[in-house]
């Protein structure tokens, strides 16, 4: 696994100063300073340098102009993460069967991951898969694909192994959300959480492993995605002239937490390999990597589940340095998760399974089991579809 975040940190000086230049003073600037001191983010991470025009200018960047920005600084991103994912595994480029992609912000046709796979110079008959409308569950929605590809293959008795990739680059619709605070008054969301960041996992199927694949990291154990009922129009993510529009109903959390345990069960109970685990259905059992939509959603997620602040310490910890990178949230706290543990190679807060959650647009839920690897016992690497 491999994480890389916009190596242009935005502080809270620096929101004040554009909230400051662009908007008049008005209820919709003061509940965005509002969002940004309640959520405690240490700074955002942005692919613009500071003194980028973007920032400063009157007129709003368009779409065309957005797009353009994005296969600019997206590309040099999500390679650097995912040669560093590759790295990693040890295996070749070669041996890389499919590509599945992910991305909220960008529409382009063709998309980055045929960029993408020529700029790491993988073979030209690559399978990719390009996801898109996903919002945060994107990246969860993107491990599920990749394991069902690869267990398809596992069925033929053909090797795989994929390369799963997510880039968001939310910042470059900063100037535009800063455009409606003023004259909507719509309350600065994305402005207060978001950053600009890519995530790559290598996945494997366990044929034909060669002895350069290193040790693994997760096991994935099971899936599960559901649309929430009831929930169309809540959660969207629009595309117009300026951009992306987001739309958030303030009675997502109540809507998201009543399916939280239902579906955690649901989950549990068709994962054949956890029958045996007496603590299996305790949803504080298990460390959880979750990317909740605000502070709201996060409260009545930890009562309707009965999760403990060391459940989600991983979450939190990667969400108050840098807050959400979208897509790519959920993969930046399992790769921080591995690397933070309580003194064991292969747990975390002495638990070593995973509830990995995003919820997404439309409103669904996308959800997965894993199970931390100890790296003590074996020879291969990368993420393994059990």
């Amino acid at each position: 696994m491999a994480t890389q975040y916009g190596a242009t940190l935005l502080q809270r000086d620096f929101l004040e100063a554009l909230l400051s230049r662009h908007c008049r003073h008005s209820p919709a600037v003061s509940k965005t300073l509002d969002l940004i001191e309640r959520y405690g983010i240490r700074h955002l991470c942005s692919v613009l340098p500071l003194d980028d025009p973007i920032w400063f200018q009157q007129t709003l960047p368009t779409i065309a102009d957005t797009g353009a920005l994005f296969k600019e600084h997206a590309i040099s991103l999500v390679c650097r993460a995912a040669k560093g994912a590759i790295t990693e595994w040890g295996g070749s480029m070669y041996d890389i069967t499919h590509v599945v992609a992910v991305t909220c912000t960008n529409t382009a046709n063709p998309g980055f991951d045929i960029t993408l796979c020529s700029t790491l110079g993988l073979r030209p008959t690559v399978h990719r898969t390009l996801l898109h409308g996903l919002g945060c569950a994107g990246g969860v929605s993107a491990l599920r694909m990749a394991h069902d590809l690869l267990a398809g293959a596992a069925l033929q008795g053909l090797p795989a192994r994929a390369l799963v990739v997510s880039c968001d680059l939310p910042t470059l619709f900063a100037r535009a959300e800063l455009h409606r605070i003023d004259v909507d008054q719509e309350v600065g969301f994305g402005l207060s959480r978001f950053s600009d960041g890519a995530s790559a996992l290598v996945l494997t199927n366990w044929i034909g492993t060669k002895v350069l694949e290193r040790g693994p990291i997760w096991d994935l154990l099971g899936f599960r995605s559901v649309i929430v009922n009831g929930s169309e129009g809540y959660s969207e993510l629009n595309v117009g002239p300026f951009g992306f529009t987001p739309i958030i109903s303030t009675f997502i959390p109540r809507l998201d937490s009543s399916e939280l345990f239902l579906n955690f069960t649901a989950l549990i109970n068709s994962t054949p390999s956890l029958r045996s685990d007496l603590t299996r259905g305790l949803p504080n059992s298990y460390n959880w990597a979750s990317d909740f939509p605000g502070r709201s959603s996060l409260n009545f997620a930890q009562e309707a589940l009965d999760l403990r602040k060391s459940n989600l310490s991983h979450s939190h910890a990667v969400y108050r340095s840098r807050g959400s990178t979208i897509s790519s949230t959920v993969f930046n706290i399992l790769d921080y998760m591995r690397h933070h543990g309580n003194g064991s190679d292969h747990s975390a807060n002495g638990r070593d399974k995973v509830i990995a959650l995003a919820i997404g647009p439309g409103v669904i839920l996308e959800m997965a089991v894993l199970h931390k690897l100890s790296t003590e016992n074996l020879r291969y690497a990368a993420l393994w579809c059990e």
